[in-house]
């Protein structure tokens, strides 16, 4: 093989790698392990895409309130809002099957609420997990158009990676 095509193909082996880590952290996103941020309420610990910033991606794992504590950043579901969201835990009530958190984004003065103004309970039932990791710049990468680009991208390098190593392949057969 050619300097130039092992060149080539180090080239494509290197891109298919990253493409196939970001489609894994799309399959994270479809499975609830990972969650792109959107919104300014963590501003600043976590960042999202504001006017062409940065968006963060957040790596989460299951987590129930006892093994959760204050300062936690955790990602539950608001059934008023009808989406997950990704605020800390300022607060910890009742205990067993009657524990419950009461949390906050880092850019708000109050606990999230409920439609009467009252802090808003999050229970297990709620709570996806807890944030353990937050990935600058890969929020992105999880939404719509650029998740479907990334896997028509991967699908390309294959083909291209296949195809170098074909025609490197027949350059090497013996006559």
């Amino acid at each position: 093989m050619s300097t130039a095509g092992s060149t080539v193909s180090l080239a494509l082996n290197v891109t298919m790698v990253v493409a196939v880590a970001i489609v894994g952290l799309n399959l994270l996103n479809v499975a609830g392990y990972a969650f792109p941020v959107e919104g300014i309420s963590m501003l600043p610990a976590i960042n999202t895409n504001i006017a062409g910033g940065q968006s963060d991606l957040a790596i989460v794992v299951p987590a129930k309130l006892p093994s959760l504590t204050v300062g936690d950043i955790v990602v539950y579901w608001n059934s008023y809002f009808g989406e997950y969201v990704i605020h800390r835990i300022v607060q910890i009530q009742g205990s067993g099957a009657q524990e419950y958190a009461f949390v906050k984004g880092d850019d708000r003065n109050g606990c999230d609420q409920q439609p009467n103004g009252s802090c808003l309970p999050v229970t297990n039932g709620l709570i996806a997990g807890k944030v353990v990791l937050v990935i600058s710049y890969l929020g992105l990468l999880m939404e719509k158009p650029y998740n479907y680009v990334l896997v028509a991208v991967l699908l390309f390098v294959m083909a291209m990676d296949y195809l170098v190593s074909r025609k490197d392949g027949r350059a090497e057969a013996p006559a």
